[in-house]
């Protein structure tokens, strides 16, 4: 009886055993299989979104390196053509700047930039304007509709309007040394008569176009600032 019963209970602790064995090994394979899936998942996702800005941010490195190297090389261009324009207009460097001083006048500054003007109105007050533009536009007369207005404005920065023959001509600021305003005729075209003395220090009696009713206008030191063309006596680049 004994016996017997040893024996069963040395089977039934190895059957527990077993039995414990078993369970373990079927915990472990089951906690296992999350960790391969995510595994397998993570293979078959390839390169994620932080890879992908990454190859983004070099790309876009390696196109600014080579933006920088173009500019670079177009600011040695500007350079050396800059060097080359200045020793092709210096004094001395050829038949074309001796001849003016041959004749005794005064070459025309072309490299000039006129950047103020010099206003003297009929009064004698001096203004000094900066921010410039003569208003030659042909306001239309009635009602009409903001782009058929717009196509009519029309403002010059760059120079003053004068008669030549039936022509008109726009002659540049840094061409001009001064103007003098001397009378306004009332017949069609209507103009202004005046003398316009040039950089090269040749004068002549011109007819100026006459402006529209914005006038002369641009920044004082006071602030806005517009005058009609009749009512100044001279104008002085600088």
């Amino acid at each position: 009886m004994v016996f017997l019963g040893s024996g069963s209970r040395r089977d039934t602790r190895t059957n527990s055993i077993s039995t414990s064995s078993t369970v373990c090994f079927w915990f472990i394979a089951l906690a296992s299989l999350p960790a391969c899936s995510r595994s397998a998942k993570t293979e078959k996702a390839g390169p994620g979104p932080g890879d992908r800005a990454s190859d983004e941010v070099a790309s876009l490195r390696q196109q600014v390196s080579l933006l920088r190297s173009e500019v670079d090389a177009l600011k040695a261009e500007l350079k050396a053509l800059r060097e080359a324009s200045a020793q092709a207009g210096g004094p001395g460097t050829g038949a074309a700047s001796a001849a003016p001083q041959a004749t005794g006048t005064r070459p025309q500054n072309k490299g000039r930039a006129v950047t103020k003007l010099v206003i003297t109105d009929t009064s004698g007050a001096v203004t000094s304007l900066r921010d410039f533009d003569i208003d030659y536009s042909n306001y239309p007369s009635g009602h009409v509709t903001v782009t058929e207005l717009v196509s009519t404005l029309h403002f010059v920065r760059n120079g003053i309007r004068i008669y030549q023959g039936e022509s008109k001509v726009t002659v540049p600021w840094e061409n001009i040394a001064k103007v003098v305003v001397t009378g306004e005729v009332r017949t069609v075209p209507y103009h202004l008569t005046g003398t316009l003395r040039l950089a090269d220090g040749t004068e002549q009696s011109v007819k100026l176009e006459m402006d529209a009713k914005e006038g002369l206008r641009g920044k004082s030191d006071l602030g806005s600032f517009s005058i009609r063309l009749g009512n100044i006596k001279s104008i002085v680049p600088e």
